[in-house]
């Protein structure tokens, strides 16, 4: 029961909101009466803690693996990029539910970002970081930045597709998600990584060896 009335209210909360939702909602999309509902939760913010509580669960199961193997190399990069935005595509009530709760309750969701997202946030911005020390990524990139606007790009993109997709000409929705999926990985690939050759060139300054001084070359 706890988890249909979770998986109901996420609905729910995608589509109206928090304040748009009643328990009463809830019930009726669960089939049960209110007082079922308020004996699995004593309010409806309770449910909304179970429905982030799940979300953010669902998210650090999969996203930091996702995220740390895209950015180890530019290798797998487009395919595991690919796929980080197609697990929120695949997902949008989710999605959604994390938009409206940073717009609608914007102190609480500061609160639900500090204590749970910026922990393996920070993990895959230490990766990043050692890319750049290494050569791998450009030396202005700010690691932390960069994931954070990344992670918020794709989440915008994916929760408001049902309505950005009218602004773009040609195709049906399944080719419409693939070229914004696509142009997403370009941006994403462009901003981390370093064009063949300033990549070449920064390798071989780590590696040349300093000119010798005049009193070595006399020995």
């Amino acid at each position: 029961m706890r988890h249909r009335i979770v998986r109901e209210a996420t609905r729910l909360f995608s589509e109206r909101g928090f304040d748009g939702t009643s328990v009463q909602d809830i019930a009726v999309a669960v089939s049960v009466t209110k007082p079922a509902v308020l004996h699995h939760f004593p309010s409806k913010e309770h449910v909304q803690q179970a429905v982030l509580g799940e979300i953010v669960s669902h998210w650090e199961a999969t996203l930091p693996r996702l995220l740390l193997e895209a950015t180890a190399g530019e290798g797998r990069f487009d395919a595991v990029m690919g796929e980080v935005y197609r697990f929120f595509a695949e997902d949008p009530e989710r999605t959604r539910v994390v938009l409206r709760y940073s717009l609608d309750r914007p102190a609480e969701a500061r609160a639900l970002l500090r204590d749970k997202v910026r922990l393996w946030l920070g993990a895959v911005a230490s990766y990043i970081r050692r890319g750049r020390e290494g050569g791998l990524h450009p030396p202005d990139v700010d690691e932390d930045a960069y994931v954070l606007l990344i992670l918020q790009l794709i989440v915008v993109a994916t929760a408001s597709f049902p309505t950005i997709r009218e602004a773009l000409p040609g195709g049906g929705p399944k080719e419409q998600l693939r070229r914004i999926e696509a142009e997403l990985v370009r941006i994403a690939r462009a901003a981390l990584f370093l064009p063949a050759a300033p990549a070449a060139e920064a390798a071989k300054r780590r590696t040349k060896v300093p000119a010798r001084g005049p009193r070595e070359r006399s020995r």
